[in-house]
């Protein structure tokens, strides 16, 4: 596993189902001990563009090792593909003040009910500008962009973060604007 200054770097490989849309990462407990992580610890993951998820041990198989599983949404996130290297840190998180979410291709109603559901289902997640996010709802997936963040950089959705979300999606050009920031 090659290592650059508390940075390490895997290969992407694909999580299992039933982690899709959770913003975890599952990487082998070597590299965990080599980045000084326990489970639950943040990440952060560099491809193309930064993003974070939450750290946890994969299966104790030797397939595992220099290995970094993430799901299709953090693949996106980071600007990568299976099978691409990554460098993984620890990641310096901030708690966030304000998050704002909007979502991508529909409109939808907000209401308090809905807002307690999202803020509920995100709680203690890390995100950064332009992460896409889905959410389960009534069994449909909703896709939202991160469009601002307070502060910048990887910021954690807490109890006490200002979660605002809009109820009309981005236009065409402010999401292709969001499309090229996650490849920047």
């Amino acid at each position: 596993m090659p290592e650059f200054e508390g940075k390490i770097q895997l290969r992407v490989e694909d999580i299992e189902r039933d982690a899709l849309a959770e913003g975890i990462a599952r990487i082998d407990e070597e590299s965990m001990k080599a980045l000084g992580l326990s489970e639950g610890s943040f990440i952060e993951i560099i491809g193309k563009r930064t993003t974070a998820a939450t750290a946890y041990l994969g299966e104790p198989k030797s397939e595992m090792k220099n290995m970094i599983r993430i799901d299709a949404y953090t693949r996106k996130n980071a600007g990568v593909s299976i099978g691409s290297l990554v460098e993984v840190a620890k990641a310096e998180v901030k708690s966030g003040e304000k998050i704002v979410l909007a979502p991508m291709g529909m409109q939808i109603t907000v209401d308090k009910e809905f807002k307690r559901y999202v803020k509920n289902r995100l709680l203690s997640r890390a995100f950064t500008e332009n992460d896409l996010v889905a959410l389960k709802i009534l069994g449909q997936p909703i896709h939202f962009v991160v469009v601002n963040t307070l502060p910048k950089g990887i910021v954690r959705l807490t109890n006490r973060t200002h979660l605002q979300i809009l109820s009309k999606p981005l236009s065409l050009a402010e999401e292709e604007q969001v499309s090229a920031n996650r490849l920047t």
